[in-house]
């Protein structure tokens, strides 16, 4: 090999992707999707968990990305199965009663939440997964700022967002309690530990998974990510309607609006960092599924089963597997 091969191999390797992320967003039984496509994407790319190095999960998606961290697709369907869903999302008529619906206190009682993944987690902890994770939540007490004097927001107590990782030895935080705190979704579930579910900050964790390994010293041209979304309801709103709306008519849309707006921002976000080295695969579907319709289970199996996954098996080739010839994809079943 001549001088100068030599150094454009090496200018080569200096520029290929060094690391790749996976984003999981939340959205409740609408996980049971990222968690049938990424079967289906493994099933073509059996080394994808090996390939890895960042997992990025917000609610629901967070108990995909801790199974994943700890290598076990196995435990990623077991926390996904129907009885452990409709478990989840499951209440009594006097508890429909006397919550009110959730018109004035949380729909749901958690206990059943903390008893799958107690089963699944058991008392491990942050340090002891085999990939990097970083898992969003948002603290309501939050911190006072003691940080400068002379900082106008000096003394004062706010709520902020929180981010769980073990990109640092002090990663000793239990991974049920990080699940918990991360999936407590406003007026479904009660707020755990004084924190909610992190899609009030980062329903689409992609932004903030770029950002975090920035931070750490990763080199922007050299992140790979794939984002899968737990599927997009068709919302919308007509020209002219939301006019001279107030809350009532508001109300109904609040809480999705606040999840979806900043997911869409994070796609714009992410795709400007990273251009083509970013792929977001977030089926539509044809008509709203609640986060808690768990009659809609098969259903949302079937669409995640069928729906195409061509451009991100296209993208995976040339991002993340570029040395494994293509084999012909009208030949296989995905």
């Amino acid at each position: 090999m001549s001088f100068a091969e030599l150094v454009g191999q090496q200018a080569r390797v200096a520029t290929e992707p060094n690391e790749f992320v996976i984003s999981l967003d939340g959205g409740g039984v609408r996980c049971i999707m990222q968690l049938v496509i990424l079967e289906r994407l493994m099933a073509i790319f059996p080394q994808l968990l090996d390939k890895i190095t960042l997992i990025a999960g917000t609610s629901g998606g967070s108990f995909l990305g801790l199974a994943l961290a700890k290598g076990d697709m196995g435990l990623a369907r077991q926390l996904f199965s129907k009885p452990n869903v409709e478990a989840i999302f499951s209440r009594t008529w006097t508890e429909c009663l006397s919550h009110g619906w959730g018109a004035w206190r949380p729909k749901y009682d958690p206990s059943e939440l903390e008893r799958v993944l107690t089963e699944g987690f058991g008392n491990a902890q942050l340090s002891s997964l085999s990939k990097r994770v970083l898992i969003t939540s948002f603290d309501l007490t939050g911190q006072v700022n003691e940080s400068n004097p002379m900082h106008h927001n000096y003394g004062v107590q706010h709520w902020s967002p929180r981010f769980y990782d073990n990109f640092t030895t002090r990663a000793d935080q239990s991974l049920v309690e990080i699940a918990l705190r991360s999936s407590a979704a406003p007026c479904y579930f009660p707020s755990h530990a004084q924190f909610v579910d992190g899609g009030v900050v980062a329903n689409n964790p992609s932004a903030h998974a770029v950002t975090r390994l920035v931070k750490h010293g990763a080199s922007l041209d050299r992140i790979v990510l794939l984002s899968l979304g737990s599927s997009n309801n068709p919302f919308h709103v007509q020209p002219q309607q939301s006019e001279y709306w107030g809350f009532v008519q508001w109300a109904p849309l609040l809480l999705n609006l606040v999840m979806d707006a900043p997911s869409e921002a994070a796609v714009v976000m992410t795709q400007e960092l990273l251009g083509d080295r970013y792929h977001r695969c977030n089926p539509i579907l044809p008509s709203e599924i609640a986060l808690d319709d768990t009659s809609s289970f098969e259903q949302l199996e079937q669409l995640a089963t069928t729906c195409n996954i061509l451009p991100t098996i296209d993208f995976l080739y040339h991002h993340f597997f570029p040395d494994i010839p293509p084999i012909i994809h009208v030949s296989i079943d995905v």
